[in-house]
């Protein structure tokens, strides 16, 4: 089916240099930079079958974007995840978090029509290949990234497959339509910390106790998860602001250098199972103090030396174990929301009002440490 011009669609989109013929990583990208661009009189293109027309209504700021649009002193992108198209000319619609309208459904949409409220999937897996068909979406090589990859929602249109989708209905009957849209933009990064609770879960059946390095948005979601599930928790966090924000969500804090590995042991001393999030671990370190048969879930990427794992994983029969996206995990989420909304809605620490607020806000490169989740309306 083809949907109704719309007038005047305003976006963030982002633009870059590319280092090598065909970029896959945000890597390989130099200068990146974004532009509040606007187009008039725009034809959405022919849905193709199961896919639907979403307009964005409530759009969440992820660090991604901010490391996306960031250089090193090599003027590389900062980001190091999956990327691509950044070098066109028309380059890539920033945003990966969001809550919206259903305008438009394809021949085959059978869980969806116009006016349903919903909110996404930021990973597309293909769900052909054999990752898919063995039951981890989440590790698809062929998977794409919504905002990085193919067009995002930092706009007032984006087009996603069917199974991507989740309704929202459940969270707006409990909580209503305008916080219930706010909260649907946060659930993309609550179903990541659901997607980590369950791996440590499945690590260590019975976990009482968990360690999480990093008091961001997704260390902190993770922390609300556990307590839910009456699992102790105790986040790592050097900055002085987010220690704050843990306290007033009543989460236990403690700083990662001052605090020495006899403090983390007399706090936790059952605990077996770490979860990183907040990118800028020193794995050496903490594969050093690590007890023995402890499970390390990796979600934020960084880069380490090979040789400084090696050893200490044979010695202590470490677990290493990468965590990506979300997937299969937006409906718990989402229902998360809804039963406990008063948990996550702290989180929301800044509102804008429009795209040109968040191009402003992405334009001025960086973020304070007592923000948590900026949202905004499109």
């Amino acid at each position: 089916m083809r949907n109704k011009p719309h007038s005047k669609i305003q976006k963030i989109v982002l633009h870059a240099q590319s280092t090598v013929p065909n970029p896959t990583s945000g890597t390989h990208y130099l200068n990146p930079s974004i532009s509040l661009e606007e187009e008039s009189e725009i034809q959405l293109p022919i849905l193709r079958d199961h896919e639907i027309h979403v307009r964005p209504v409530v759009a969440s700021v992820c660090k991604s974007e901010f490391l996306a649009v960031s250089s090193d002193l090599d003027g590389k992108s900062e980001f190091c995840g999956p990327a691509s198209g950044w070098e066109t000319d028309r380059g890539v619609i920033l945003g990966h978090e969001s809550s919206g309208i259903v305008h438009g459904v394809g021949n085959g949409v059978s869980r969806f029509k116009p006016g349903d409220r919903v909110t996404s999937d930021s990973l597309l897996p293909c769900w052909d290949c054999l990752t898919c068909r063995e039951g981890s979406p989440n590790a698809c090589l062929n998977a794409q990234l919504v905002g990085f990859q193919r067009d995002g929602c930092f706009t007032k249109s984006i087009i996603l497959p069917e199974r991507a989708a989740t309704s929202l209905s459940p969270l707006i009957e409990s909580v209503g339509e305008s916080k219930g849209m706010d909260l649907g933009a946060l659930a993309e990064p609550l179903a990541c910390a659901l997607h980590l609770l369950d791996e440590a879960k499945k690590a260590h059946p019975g976990l009482t106790q968990l360690i999480i390095s990093g008091g961001g948005p997704i260390g902190a979601m993770v922390g609300l998860a556990a307590r839910r599930e009456n699992i102790e928790t105790l986040i790592f966090e050097p900055d002085p602001a987010r220690q704050k924000n843990l306290e007033a969500l009543d989460l236990a804090w403690a700083h990662p250098v001052q605090d020495s590995a006899n403090f983390r042991s007399s706090k936790l001393p059952a605990c077996r199972v770490e979860i990183e999030t907040s990118g800028k671990v020193d794995l050496k370190e903490k594969l050093r103090i690590a007890p023995p048969k402890a499970t390390i879930l990796l979600f934020a990427r960084n880069s380490y030396q090979p040789s400084d794992v090696i050893e200490p994983m044979i010695t202590k029969e470490l677990t290493l174990r990468g965590v990506r996206g979300h997937v299969g995990f937006v409906e718990a989420a989402v229902h998360f929301l809804a039963q406990f909304p008063d948990d996550v809605a702290p989180l929301i620490s800044r509102r804008f009002s429009g795209l040109e607020e968040i191009f402003n806000y992405l334009a001025a490169g960086h973020q304070t440490g007592d923000e948590m989740k900026v949202i905004g309306k499109i």
